[in-house]
């Protein structure tokens, strides 16, 4: 591969997407609209992410070690339960493979003696 620099006429901007210099930063107003529009957020997060955006809207630092405003989709829930019912099954598979290997080795173990005892009859 060669260190080329792509000239923007290779990548053209799409229509929908305004040009890098007219961007403006939306307000605060239409921020706090777009997030009573929000679905998927409860109440409270959306009350605490309200709070928030006024707390930096009056100049106020923002306070970095805050528990982060996230919403709860119980997938850490679903990842416990598919992790406790693969372990549950791993330890069945686990116990079951033991008890055949187990039962095979004695089966094996008590042929052996069978034929150590034969051989023995043999020779007297």
């Amino acid at each position: 591969m060669s260190d080329e620099i792509f000239e923007d006429d290779e990548f053209p901007i799409p229509p929908d997407i305004p040009d890098r210099g007219e961007f403006q930063m939306p307000s605060i107003e239409e921020l706090l609209k777009a997030l009573d529009r929000m679905e998927g957020l409860s109440d409270e997060n959306k009350e605490e992410l309200r709070q928030s955006l006024l707390r930096r809207a009056n100049g106020e630092e923002p306070d970095f070690f805050a528990d982060p405003v996230l919403p709860n989709s119980g997938m850490s829930h679903d990842l416990l339960v598919l992790f406790l019912v693969l372990t549950v099954l791993l330890f069945i598979f686990v116990f079951f493979g033991y008890k055949l290997y187990k039962s095979l080795t004695d089966r094996e173990r008590r042929k052996e003696e069978k034929r150590r005892q034969k051989q023995q009859k043999k020779k007297k």
